[in-house]
């Protein structure tokens, strides 16, 4: 009898274990970063003492969100890379993609552009469910994306 609840509890871990979502399944989803926001430094407060400068830093913070990577990651298999200018979308690149590689939390994408012969190989970290690491194309430092949608 020990022996059968001993092979139970076994079994019940493997497939407990086995039914957890897959890293491809984590990315599903729509992605965004903000190049210009600084994101180890807290936002300053309004100095409402001076009109001129309060009306400058506004200005300043609403630029810093108008500017914009995009990452979506269908389950179809199908995914863009796109930046943003306020409303005005600029697509690098949209293809297939398919997880190549995993090692810990570091990710290997592969990105076939619908034109392209060749495919790209993205390096992402995983930060946690719903945030990752990301150099994208035209960009000059890793960023972090936020998840903004899932499926």
């Amino acid at each position: 009898m020990q022996r059968l609840l001993c092979g139970a509890a076994v079994l019940s871990c493997v497939v407990l274990v086995g039914c957890g979502p897959s890293v491809s399944d984590k990315l599903i989803g729509k992605w965004e970063a903000h190049p210009l926001v600084d994101e180890k430094k807290p936002p300053q407060p309004v100095d409402d003492s001076n009109p001129l400068k309060a009306a400058v830093q506004q200005a300043a913070e609403k630029l810093q969100k108008a500017v914009k990577f995009e990452v979506i990651f269908r389950d179809t298999g199908t995914g863009t890379i796109a930046w943003y200018l306020g409303d005005r979308r600029s697509e690098l690149g949209s293809g297939n993609w398919k997880v190549v590689g995993v090692e810990g939390n570091c990710v290997a994408i592969e990105m076939r552009n619908l034109d392209d012969q060749d495919p790209e190989i993205l390096q992402i970290t995983l930060v946690d469910d719903d945030h990752f690491k990301f150099k994208p194309p035209k960009a000059d430092r890793e960023l972090t994306f936020v998840r903004v949608k899932q499926p």
